[in-house]
């Protein structure tokens, strides 16, 4: 069914002539039909005189004494009501509110009143009139919301200040929200507004049902002379949401640099999350400044000690699947350290080493924590590898680390990382190998090979292994098994099997290194025998 003025089957011919300003029918028109009859949307010829502004026509109808002039539609909209929200002359408002008693304040179903339209519409004459005659300043419709704050929503600046001077408050809250108009003005980022509404704010640290102080919300209107005026003004950065969120973690969410600056040299150290870091280098909030402003502070180790839950198990590789339940704490960097290292190498260096001078680890330790070096391959982080490689090498990173203990005592140990590289891209395998006790070029190939993943490693790396492990660079992965071992090469693992098997076992590239140091053997002796 049609609920429009357009349905000709329930406009009647009064309603019409209301709705054409010919008041010259009305007038003959209303000694035969009773002007409260109502078409399917509950409209009178009252409500059309009114919302298309005729001014003669509504005369008339009101001065007919069968006419109620308080008559609703059936969405609760008076005369007036309608005569507001189709922006009607200031002469058909007056006489409606001279000629209807208590008008002012009839609201829709939803108590929207007539204030509340005009304000929103910033209708400053029709604004005037409806106080003029009594309409309430700070009535509430169904969302809890004034008449301020429709005109606060609406960035309307003159109306917003008529109200106030008007005796509207600015500390009403509405629902279910509880915002206030100075929370509003503050979120949506009108500083005109907002610095209008403050002299007649009592508490410039009032809350939302949410816990949000005006500062967090002016963080999310993103206007910087608000954020500096509410500072100024002595506005606590210190207040914590209901998520236990200080205006400074709103901030790096919302990843403006420049407003959290300004809020981090406010706020005490003692009272910054001790998350703060780890959620600083998530993809989707991580912003380089911020990042630099966290590093370069007085923050303590504290701030680079946290737990991250990372139920992550690598796929199956032969008989070997490593499986982890949380992630070191240099994993976090490793893993926005490829957008870094894109964006400047020179702060990829930095950062780097700024994390590791406040004590963090290059290496897992716990026996259920994904190792920096695997999760480096488990974020395809190929371009950064190299040098961020080195520096976890330069730092004492266990190339050797396996989550499968017993795995040390055996000749044919395969090392996390490098399940992590054959997972990944293999492109990494002859870095590590240079710093591997357990894994010789040949037997990860023949490892790949018997597992039915040698197709993984593409043909350059495939001949670097080989060149690496002596043999000619002709040989592939599947035709190793058909080849004989140069005698020196054969020599070179009997010896690393040797340093392997010794009791107590080897169990991390630094033990590895030391032992080879002390061994009574010329420089490129030791460098042959770690692949260098």
């Amino acid at each position: 069914m049609d609920f429009s003025s357009h349905n000709p089957e329930t406009s009647n011919p009064l309603n019409l002539a209301a709705r054409n300003n010919d008041a010259l029918l009305v007038q003959q028109l209303l000694k035969k039909i009773n002007p409260n009859i109502a078409d399917n949307r509950g409209w009178t010829c009252l409500h059309e005189a009114a919302f298309h502004d005729c001014y003669e026509s509504l005369q008339v109808i009101l001065k007919n004494p069968e006419c109620r002039p308080l008559i609703e539609t059936h969405e609760g909209h008076t005369a007036l009501y309608l005569a507001c929200r189709n922006q009607a002359s200031p002469q058909t408002v007056k006489y409606l509110l001279e000629n209807v008693e208590d008008i002012a304040n009839y609201g829709s179903t939803e108590s929207v009143t007539p204030l509340h339209v005009v304000s929103g519409q910033g209708n400053l004459e029709i604004m005037q009139l409806l106080i003029e005659h009594g309409a309430l300043i700070d009535v509430q419709d169904y969302d809890g919301d004034t008449p301020l704050h429709d005109a606060v929503l609406e960035t309307k600046f003159e109306a917003v200040s008529l109200l106030l001077h008007a005796g509207a408050s600015p500390e009403i809250p509405n629902e279910p929200g509880s915002f206030t108009p100075f929370h509003l003005a503050c979120s949506k980022g009108c500083s005109e507004t907002m610095k209008a509404i403050y002299p007649f704010v009592t508490d410039i640290n009032q809350v939302t049902s949410s816990g949000k102080t005006a500062l967090m919300l002016a963080l999310t209107g993103a206007n910087e002379e608000i954020v500096d005026f509410l500072l100024e003004n002595g506005i606590d950065p210190h207040i914590r949401d209901i998520n236990g969120d200080l205006a400074l973690d709103i901030a790096l969410t919302d990843g403006y640099h420049t407003h959290y600056k300004k809020i981090f040299n406010v706020t005490k150290l003692h009272q910054i999350s001790l998350n703060t870091i780890l959620k600083a280098c998530k993809p989707h909030y991580c912003k380089m400044d911020i990042l630099e402003i966290l590093l370069s502070s007085d923050l303590g180790p504290e701030y680079f000690d946290f737990i991250e839950i990372f139920h992550v198990m690598l796929e199956k590789i032969g008989d070997i699947r490593p499986y982890y339940r949380t992630n070191a704490v240099l994993n976090s960097h490793l893993n926005i350290c490829e957008y870094i290292y894109n964006r400047s190498r020179e702060k990829f260096y930095e950062f780097f080493y700024l994390f590791l001078m406040r004590g963090v680890s290059v290496n897992a330790l716990e026996f259920y924590e994904c190792p920096p070096l695997v999760y480096i391959h488990y974020c395809l982080h190929i371009n950064s590898f190299s040098e961020a490689f080195q520096i976890m090498i330069d730092h004492g990173c266990n190339v050797d680390y396996c989550s499968v203990p017993e795995c040390y005592y055996k000749d044919k140990c395969i090392p996390d990382a490098f399940i992590a590289s054959l997972t990944s891209d293999a492109l990494t395998l002859p870095y590590m190998i240079s710093y591997s006790l357990h894994v010789d070029p040949d037997s990860i190939l023949q490892f790949a090979e018997d597992s039915g993943v040698s197709g993984r490693i593409n043909s350059q790396v495939q001949m670097t292994l080989v060149t690496m492990a002596g043999y000619d660079p002709s040989v592939t992965s599947e035709t190793l098994a058909f080849h004989v071992a140069p005698l020196k090469h054969i020599t070179r693992c009997r010896i690393r099997s040797l340093i392997r098997n010794r009791k107590g076992g080897v169990k991390s590239t630094k033990e590895f290194f030391k032992i080879l140091e002390a061994m009574p053997l010329p420089t490129s002796m030791k460098n042959y025998l770690s692949y260098h």
